[in-house]
């Protein structure tokens, strides 16, 4: 029961959304130098790859439970986020409406964007509701 209301507590800050990080947060691999393709992804052991696996899924589940928006925000390939963000929560929670790559900007993934990750941090603001947002 200690583990779910520490687990619940960092939702008591109240952000409309709740924006990771990929390569070195959500895993604890980073998927891009690693080579990870979309297709390996199936065959990859989820509680090796994420950083925290039962923690994130209860995570994204309580947040949009309680009405949080979620998002990724990676200079990763697109691909594999989405790959590894099914397997991990569910299909449809994660798509390209909240999962921002350079490729939503025209630029190629795996590469930096001029601003860093602010433009991406924006765009996903802006699909979800305007207002507060917490980022890991």
């Amino acid at each position: 029961m200690g583990d779910v209301k520490k687990r619940d507590s960092c939702l008591s800050i109240r952000p409309k959304l709740i924006v990771w990080d990929f390569d070195l947060t959500v895993l604890s691999i980073h998927s891009w130098a690693a080579g990870i393709r979309p297709k390996d992804v199936a065959n990859r052991t989820l509680h090796e790859d994420v950083a925290d696996l039962p923690f994130f899924r209860h995570f994204v589940h309580r947040a949009l439970e309680q009405g949080f928006a979620v998002a990724v925000a990676s200079f990763g390939q697109y691909e594999v986020i989405q790959a590894y963000m099914d397997r991990i929560v569910g299909r449809g929670v994660f798509n390209r409406e909240n999962i921002a790559t350079p490729s939503k900007f025209g630029s190629r993934d795996g590469r930096t964007l001029r601003g860093g990750k602010v433009p991406m941090l924006k765009v996903c603001e802006t699909r979800t509701s305007p207002g507060r947002f917490l980022r890991f």
